[in-house]
């Protein structure tokens, strides 16, 4: 059985936050598809918790049957993006860590347009090591910068997807540091 890319799945979550469609694939076909083959889905879903930074919006939801915690940033009126951090879970299933991790990059490669990788390494989050991994993309015409950390416990991978407009992120950087800080199993 083909085994899902849950980095895949935040990735098409980022296509909530444009403000446009994109012109091929719709966010809910690209979930679909991506979690058609997936049982372990929303496995570690309730299983941690995550704070929005001061300001900000949280939003626990369900889309095409994937549970997300969503932070968003204030709306800004005329705003072609709205930035975002959302946290999605799964089952790693029989892979290790390293081979998880590795099938999901490739597949979050396949299903973004033009697709920069910006930089990857580990971190330490809250006393909880992640890897994260920096990538730039284009969604419906808007200039994407997405900042991936991934964490395990206990066989499940816990996706935790920074996302702003192209050349913001880094402004962004203390309200994402204080929500990544206070994540905990």
């Amino acid at each position: 059985m083909r085994k899902i890319a849950l980095l895949t799945v935040a990735y098409a979550l980022v296509c909530l936050a444009c403000n446009n469609q994109p012109e091929s694939e719709t966010t809910d076909q690209i979930i679909e598809k991506v979690t058609a083959n997936s049982p372990g889905i929303n496995k570690g879903a309730g299983t941690y918790e995550i704070s929005a930074p001061r300001g900000w919006e949280k939003k626990d939801t369900s889309i095409g049957g994937v549970k997300i915690t969503f932070l968003f940033e204030p709306v800004v009126a005329g705003a072609r993006f709205r930035t975002n951090i959302n946290v999605v879970t799964e089952s790693m299933g029989e892979d290790s860590w390293d081979t998880y991790y590795k099938k999901n990059m490739s597949t979050i490669r396949q299903y973004t347009q033009d697709f920069k990788e910006l930089g990857e390494g580990q971190e330490d989050i809250n006393g909880l090591k992640a890897r994260w991994f920096k990538y730039s993309h284009t969604q419906s015409g808007v200039a994407i910068d997405a900042m991936i950390y991934a964490l395990t416990k206990d066989n499940i991978a816990y996706v935790i997807t920074c996302t702003a407009q192209g050349g913001k992120l880094e402004a962004y950087k203390p309200q994402l540091a204080e929500a990544l800080q206070s994540f905990k199993f």
